[in-house]
């Protein structure tokens, strides 16, 4: 759920941190409110071919084409250069964003790469329509040696809360030709370790991420209290009648292709790619995460949530924890933690965590015609996946090729409340196409339709 792009025209505050150098407490309040249609129609980003051994992107490049109503974001980012957040630390953030209006890519949007080799670390591609976003973010991509953490007071995204009462529809493709999305070289430019290529719709999210990629130190994050977090989509149907994704090989380590439609989420992520000294997220206060995609009849509303006839290409799976994956999730709330290709130990703890996810009355989600054409899943870890979801819980932490095990601990209790109710029916008719065998240590290929799911998993691969 990495999102690396801050939105033009919406409450967002960005720190980019070059030096070290010391800051007052940095405290944000951040609200956004739209209550206006928002519409990309006919827009497209087109790539040309890079010179002779170059990448097609540069470390941390990115080619966003992005419908999104109301956002409101706080982050920390260094690409290919040192830095530390403020001296103090931030102390209390609270976020809350509302839409109302309608937020479409209506007229087949389209990134098109051509000629294409490798790409830098972090590179991204997406097309998205998102309705209400609250957003909290560190990240650090690049060989530089020494990248510091962030220390935050308080995150409150549940006062507020996401809300969307909006209908969502994207209607875009990426296509790469002969694109690799990363040629899994350690700690190089080029490397194109924790690359993305993305299609989604969703409805409203409220997130909170730390990621670091190619580095050879990154500092530990906390969260000295408390991380509330709330979304909900209600009355508002969300469809990504996409045109899928085409690709070539997924080679760098964390590298990721995935399509999806989303009605409500909230979630905490940590990920460390190919860091050689990573520092954990520490939590010390609660996690509180509620998500409902809801509008429940006979009041009127539907939030259905629907992919439509998505393909999505790619070639093979051979970097270690590369991912092709195809969703419709009508609520979920997410707790996961993960390191991919990383030295350590890194110590990660967290306090209680109580979860509450609910896909109400009617609200359909489906998966209708997806497919995924794939190579080899030769990678550690690698996975092709389509999966449609009523409602879901999850805390998950892995460690996938990880040279020594992390420290991971949840000091309190994890209570999670998971509900698709009365005519919410979930359908999937998606198919999955491998061309290669499924020869990566832990490597998988699954189609699967679930209407309610609490998950509490711990998993090493290697």
């Amino acid at each position: 759920m990495r999102k690396q792009v801050l939105f033009a025209g919406v409450a967002a505050v960005a720190l980019m941190v070059t030096a070290s150098g010391g800051f007052a407490q940095t405290v944000v309040n951040q609200g956004t409110t739209n209550n206006a249609n928002v519409t990309n129609d006919g827009n497209s980003i087109s790539i040309g071919a890079p010179a002779m051994g170059a990448p097609s992107f540069g470390v941390g490049a990115s080619a966003p084409i992005d419908a999104t109503g109301a956002a409101s974001s706080t982050s920390i980012t260094a690409i290919n250069q040192n830095f530390n957040g403020p001296g103090s630390g931030f102390g209390s953030i609270t976020q809350g964003a509302t839409n109302t209006g309608t937020i479409s890519n209506a007229g087949g949007e389209s990134i098109t790469v051509t000629g294409g080799t490798t790409s830098g670390s972090g590179a991204s591609l997406s097309v998205s329509a998102t309705g209400a976003l609250n957003s909290v973010s560190v990240l650090a991509i690049g060989p530089t040696p020494a990248f510091g953490g962030g220390t935050i007071a308080s995150i409150d995204q549940s006062t507020t809360g996401a809300l969307n009462s909006g209908g969502v529809t994207n209607n875009g493709g990426i296509s790469g030709g002969t694109l690799i999305l990363g040629s899994g070289t350690p700690n190089d430019a080029t490397g194109g370790n924790g690359v993305s290529a993305s299609v989604s719709a969703t409805g409203a999210i409220s997130s909170v991420s730390v990621t670091s990629i190619d580095a050879a130190s990154f500092g530990a994050s906390s969260v000295t209290g408390t991380v509330g977090q709330k979304s909900t989509n209600t009355d508002a149907p969300v469809a990504n009648t996409s045109t899928g994704v085409t690709v070539g090989n997924l080679t760098g380590a964390g590298s990721s292709v995935s399509v999806g439609a989303t009605g409500a989420a909230t979630a905490i992520s940590y990920s460390a790619i190919n860091t050689t000294t990573p520092g954990g997220l520490s939590i010390g206060g609660t996690v509180t995460q509620t998500v409902s995609n809801t509008g429940a009849l006979p009041s009127g509303g539907i939030s259905k949530v629907s992919n439509t006839a998505v393909t999505t290409t790619v070639g093979d799976l051979s970097g270690n924890g590369s991912s092709v994956a195809v969703s419709a999730t009508g609520s979920i709330a997410a707790v996961s933690y993960s390191l991919v290709n990383s030295g350590g130990p890194a110590a990660n703890s967290l306090a209680g965590i109580t979860q509450s996810s609910t896909n109400d009355n009617g609200n359909t989600v489906t998966n209708t015609g997806g497919t995924i054409m794939a190579g080899a899943l030769s990678g550690v870890d690698s996975s092709a996946s389509i999966g449609a979801t009523g409602a879901a819980s999850s805390v998950s932490i892995a460690s996938v090729n990880y040279s020594v095990p992390s420290l991971n601990s949840i000091n309190g209790t994890v209570s999670q409340t998971t509900a698709n109710n009365l005519g919410a029916n979930v359908t999937n008719t998606g198919k999955i196409t491998l061309s290669g065998p499924i020869s990566g240590n832990g490597a998988s290929a699954s189609v699967s339709a679930t209407g309610a799911l609490s998950s509490v998993a711990f998993r090493s691969v290697k």
